[in-house]
């Protein structure tokens, strides 16, 4: 979890609304909306789903006596896990996905 209010709110604002200047929505939520994650293994779509889940539940619920650093560090960590189950499809499939939604 993020300490600081405005440390948590910094880090959510860059993970969530970070947009590349050609898309039509924000990277994260184009992550999340890939259909890569049916051509996963169960295991793997089950981590990746987690990995999407801890990085939103780590961005929205800050606790008093919690560090930035290990937020911030969780939160790269389960993109790392995001990206590591992206590299497990296709990747021909996943830049036409991702092309066309540019």
């Amino acid at each position: 979890m993020c300490a600081g209010l405005s440390i948590q709110f910094q880090l959510s604002r860059i993970v969530l609304t970070h947009t590349h200047m050609e898309a039509n929505e924000a990277t994260f939520q184009l992550l999340i909306n890939l259909p890569f994650i049916t051509t996963l293994s169960d295991p793997q779509a089950r981590e990746c789903t987690h990995a999407t889940r801890s990085i939103l539940l780590a961005l929205s619920n800050p606790a008093d006596d919690s560090d930035y650093e290990i937020c911030s560090q969780q939160v790269t960590n389960y993109l790392i896990i995001i990206l590591q189950c992206l590299l497990n499809v296709d990747p021909v499939r996943i830049f036409t996905v991702l092309y066309r939604r540019l």
